[in-house]
Order: C-alpha cells, then structure tokens, then sequence
C-alpha cells in the first residue's frame, strides 16, 4: 500500500507553505531567508508566488486566508501575530 502526498492547499508548493507559515508569525523576509538558508531575493520570489496563488494583495491577505481556511492554526505563542488587535476606547 503506498500513500500518496496530501495536495497542498492553492497549489502551494511545501517551501511556499513554509515562507507563508514563517511571514504569518511576523518574520521578515530577511529572517525568513536565514532560517531557511535562502537568499531574501528567493525569499521575495516565493512570497510573490503565493500571493499571486491565493490571489492576495499581500502578506497580512494571505495569512488571514490561510487561517480562514484552516491551513494556518495559530499556537498559543503565534497569537499575537495572528490576531488584529482593536484599541480601547
């Protein structure tokens, strides 16, 4: 019996997944480059290629999709990146 990958979501490929799931928790591209040994140049590439697979405007569009759609499940230490902060009157 042999398995077959899950189909990722939006046709993301896994490092595209990776670079999203990285700039959802608020790393720059810079940071993002150094964790994944890429250049920031390959970087910017593959957060062009998402952007224009999910059909999102930008990094912030992309990550509210994905948690929208259950792709990106916030930890409790991710909070703070993921939810909009309203100030208080």
């Amino acid at each position: 019996m042999s398995e077959t990958p899950a189909q990722l979501p939006y046709g993301l490929s896994p490092r595209e997944l990776e670079v999203l799931t990285r700039a959802a928790r608020g790393q720059t591209n810079q940071a993002i480059a150094q964790a994944l040994f890429l250049s920031p140049r390959t970087v910017h590439s593959h957060i062009e290629h998402l952007l224009r697979k999910t059909g999102c405007a930008s990094r912030a569009e992309a990550t509210a999709l994905a948690v929208r759609d259950g792709v990106l499940r916030p930890t409790p230490q991710d909070v703070e990146h993921f939810v909009e902060r309203v100030p208080a009157d």
